[in-house]
């Protein structure tokens, strides 16, 4: 709130925001904001509209998860264990969205956006989504990774989150060559006898259900290359309205500073294209570098500003030689970009689940990490239904959760406020925090894999071999531990 004061104040007195190095708040966000800047409690009604509009994308997404199965009909679904409504009004009472609003930080309007294109996705809305991602890429760059699955929500719908889910299936235990040369050729006999048997059988069977499988397969065709058609038309909706919302959002913000031409975004970009093909004159100021767009994420991008916050990147970047800066910077962006699209293509058909971990990612490699920044994945975990109900160490990750929340606390107050302790015991937290989602996050993909292996219907398959294999390194270890308590008897 403080450099968002700091940008009206300059806008008040004739001078541009951008200007100096001190706003870098986009300029949308200025003109949202000034109205109510200078009120004591009317300052955060923006952050708390944003947080309204959030919920109601929240309460749109669960209900129509909730109330439109995907897959037939027939199919056995679980009960909720929150309602639409509950899952909005938790989210209107969650601590750190809370905290984002008070603070009048901006992440309340890129969780907005994030949620509305959460929404758009599962509701297959093309421009609510497009929206959603260009308001929320505006606030903060982040949001721009979410293309990828809300492109696979466009594609293929979401998955049935409230789909029952069978036990697991007990391993089967297949013979090896080694065994079923010593069961002889009686058995193997009596193998083709049965086999040719069940191929008869299974040959009438297929003779009788030929014309209905025909006609099946002819209307299951026809209805599968609409559902495809429709698909690819949402995908390039979604794409040319994203573009469109970008645009107009980048003009807008040009049409605002229109008393301040330095600090537009389109005449800059203009000019230095102009430069590029040989139309300018090389000797014409260049106003790129002055621009808001370059002001304003130029400081994530670069990491100019090494505050401290919840994140991994500060103190890292403190203590490292600047000549290695530049690599390591594009080493920790790579992260949470380079697995987009991986993600997204082993859980194709999971793409609310490649949304969350797209979420989850962001929020663990920003550079300026907040705890605003995981209000939208703890908003959609519960949606994670499945996923939940296999968790076996739920109170430690909850447990360890809060306790690293206190202790962060704890450890700020004595470095900054108290002056007992050094930036070590503050990172030293942060550090725990990044192991904690590590853990949290392979935890909750590895038992994605598991549930849809257990859908499937799939067996774990051992070999007798293995079994073998086993039993001898059994018998083996138990002999060697024989002979050493024999010596040490003897000695």
């Amino acid at each position: 709130m403080l450099k968002t004061r700091e940008g009206i104040r300059l806008l008040q007195l004739g001078i541009s925001p951008y200007e100096g190095d001190s706003c870098h708040i986009p300029p949308l966000w200025l003109a949202v904001v000034a109205p109510w800047v200078q009120h004591r409690v009317l300052c955060v009604l923006p952050n708390m509209v944003c947080d309204v509009v959030a919920a109601a994308a929240l309460l749109l997404a669960a209900a129509h998860l909730f109330d439109h199965p995907a897959g037939p009909a027939s199919r056995r679904r679980d009960a909720p264990w929150l309602s639409p409504q509950q899952l909005s009004l938790l989210y209107l009472l969650q601590p750190f969205a809370v905290l984002a609003c008070v603070a009048g930080s901006s992440t309340s309007a890129e969780n907005m956006g994030v949620l509305l294109a959460v929404a758009g996705g599962v509701t297959r809305n093309a421009p609510m989504a497009a929206a959603g991602v260009a308001v929320g890429t505006y606030m903060g760059l982040h949001p721009a990774l979410l293309v990828v699955p809300l492109l696979l929500l466009m594609w293929r719908g979401p998955e049935d989150v409230l789909q029952h889910v069978p036990g697991p299936v007990p391993p089967v235990v297949m013979p090896s060559s080694k065994h079923r040369s010593r069961a002889g050729p009686s058995a193997g006999s009596q193998a083709d006898g049965s086999s040719s048997s069940s191929h008869t059988t299974a040959a009438g069977s297929q003779l009788q259900n030929g014309t209905q499988h025909e006609q099946a397969a002819g209307s299951s065709g026809a209805e599968l290359c609409a559902e495809q058609q429709r698909s690819s038309a949402l995908c390039l909706l979604f794409v040319g309205m994203l573009a469109c919302c970008a645009g107009a959002l980048v003009m807008l913000s040009d049409t605002m500073l229109q008393q301040h031409s330095q600090a537009q975004c389109l005449p800059a970009v203009l000019q230095w294209v102009q430069r590029q093909v040989g139309i300018a004159h090389s000797q014409q100021p260049l106003q790129l570098q002055s621009c808001w767009a370059v002001r304003v994420y130029k400081l994530p991008l670069l990491l100019e500003d090494y505050t401290p916050n919840i994140g991994l990147w500060w103190y890292f970047f403190t203590e490292m030689f600047a000549a290695f800066r530049p690599f390591f910077t594009f080493v920790f962006h790579s992260f949470a970009v380079v697995l987009a699209v991986p993600v997204a293509i082993r859980f194709n058909n999971r793409p609310l689940f490649a949304v969350w971990v797209q979420l989850f990612i962001s929020c663990m490699f920003k550079p300026y990490a907040s705890v605003g920044d995981m209000v939208p994945w703890l908003a959609l975990l519960p949606l994670l239904q499945q996923q939940l109900q296999c968790v076996k160490a739920g109170l430690f990750f909850v447990n360890s959760f809060v306790l690293l929340l206190v202790l962060g606390l704890a450890m700020w107050h004595q470095w900054i406020n108290v002056d007992a302790a050094n930036s070590n015991f503050f990172y030293s937290i942060t550090l725990l925090l990044g192991v904690w989602e590590s853990v949290f996050l392979t935890h909750l993909v590895r038992l994605t894999a598991q549930l849809d292996r257990r859908l499937a219907g799939k067996r774990l398959e051992l070999s007798v071999d293995d079994l073998d294999d086993d039993e001898d390194a059994a018998a083996a270890a138990d002999s060697a531990a024989v002979d050493a308590a024999g010596k040490d008897k003897n000695a």
